[in-house]
């Protein structure tokens, strides 16, 4: 019997069949034609197989919160809450736990939750538990035994959205988690501190009208902006010049007066409020622009003022050439803390200034812009040291550059939200 011929298949019948994936597999099937091997069993059984094709991807398991669990952007505690799944909701998992994290689906975009407070098994109540949380009839109300912030997420270092007063209320969302309940606020998701916070309404009483007092006629002593809530950070809703008036609402709160302007309700700032008409602006006092490095009048100081600056007027002139030179070059900043008490005499002194970024951390490239701009310039404007982003520069070691220093424990300890700025002594 002659030797069976090897079968010659052409590369154009291989692509057409799918088996030529790459050269690799080419070239597995040529080994054994050149060694003489009648290939035809591995060319014929070879693609018995079904080829490739794309699969559909499975479809996304549910996963359910045994508790109520923050929603990450990514897969740390420190990253950013993207929101809050309430205890029996659910989402859809994207793959795998990863150390600890699941990777998730939340409201179209891709998230993470900690894995530890995920199940695969819904509860017997999450369909029950998932409606309320989309606000339910039955969610009860919780009133505010002090004034309150109200938050846009559960941490006190959140967005404030407005305050509610003594005895005000809220719905409930949902019980309280780590400290915070979760409640809807003027139509918005929010959250507010359970300790402040009762489901029991306060008993109308002559104790409680003795918390609103009568309106008062209060005036502003300079320039100064009226917000929507009791926070630099809350929307301007215009702006009382000096010897306006507005009518209060009630007492101060941490610094901040609740005000009826234009029909709404509002807040200014306490510390520049009077109960007396004022007779001279109160910008007396700050640097006209005749003796101002940089060109500044008296009228920047003024909006400095209104948005919640305070030392300004027992700076030093090196330090209040800082200032001057800020809101020239550097308008974005709004707010500039200069003598205040501290353990270090730079501030008490009059000889420091913090100067606070609009979006505190998140102005990392202006804070930088800010902190080597002044370095730059150091020798002209009397700079002693910089600190910023837990960084510091002194001008008696320019040449180490910027040294890190030691974590102090919070965002502004460590300037992250504001550049500090030391002046030489005068």
């Amino acid at each position: 019997m002659s030797a069976m011929k090897p079968v010659r298949v052409g590369a154009a019948t291989l692509a057409s069949a799918g088996l030529i994936a790459s050269g690799t597999q080419l070239l597995a099937l040529n080994t054994g034609h050149a060694a003489g091997v009648d290939t035809r069993p591995a060319l014929l059984t070879k693609p018995a197989a079904t080829p490739k094709l794309p699969t559909a991807p499975a479809k996304a398991a549910l996963v359910y919160a045994t508790t109520w669990v923050n929603v990450r952007a990514s897969a740390s505690t420190s990253s950013r809450i993207l929101g809050v799944l309430p205890k029996g909701g659910h989402v859809g998992s994207r793959g795998a736990s990863v150390n600890g994290w699941t990777p998730v689906n939340y409201q179209g975009t891709n998230a993470w939750i900690a894995t530890t407070y995920l199940t695969t098994t819904p509860s017997a109540s999450s369909n029950t538990g998932s409606r309320s949380s989309g606000g339910s009839s039955s969610s009860p109300s919780v009133y505010a035994t002090t004034w309150v912030n109200v938050r846009a997420s559960a941490s006190t270092s959140s967005r404030i959205l407005g305050v509610l007063p003594k005895g005000g209320h809220v719905t409930s969302r949902g019980a309280s988690v780590n400290g915070w309940t979760p409640v809807t606020y003027q139509g918005t998701h929010a959250w507010m501190a359970t300790r402040y916070l009762t489901t029991a309404p306060s008993t109308p009483s002559t104790s409680s009208k003795a918390t609103t007092p009568a309106s008062t006629v209060v005036y502003a002593t300079t320039a100064v902006h009226v917000r929507a809530g009791a926070t630099t950070g809350s929307a301007i809703l215009g702006t009382l010049n000096v010897g306006d008036h507005v009518g209060t609402r009630g007492t101060p709160v941490n610094g901040w007066t609740p005000v009826s302007y234009r029909g709404a309700n509002a807040w200014v700032a306490s510390a520049y409020l009077s109960t007396r008409q004022p007779r001279t602006s109160s910008t007396a006092g700050a640097p006209t622009s005749s003796g101002a490095k940089g060109g500044t009048t008296a009228s920047s100081w003024s909006i400095l003022r209104a948005n919640g600056s305070s030392g300004l007027d027992g700076l030093r002139p090196s330090a209040t050439g800082i200032v001057n030179r800020t809101v020239a070059v550097f308008p974005q900043i709004k707010t500039i803390y200069g003598v205040h008490a501290d353990s270090l005499p730079d501030h008490p002194s009059g000889h420091a200034v913090d100067l606070m970024l609009p979006h505190g951390a998140a102005d990392n490239a202006l804070g930088w812009s800010i902190a080597n701009y002044f370095k730059s310039h150091a020798t002209e404007l009397g700079v002693q040291y910089i600190m910023f982003d837990n960084k510091i520069w002194n001008i008696a070691r320019n040449s180490e550059g910027w040294r890190a220093v030691a974590d102090r424990g919070s965002v502004t300890a460590n300037h992250m939200d504001h550049v500090h700025i030391t002046t030489i002594w005068d």
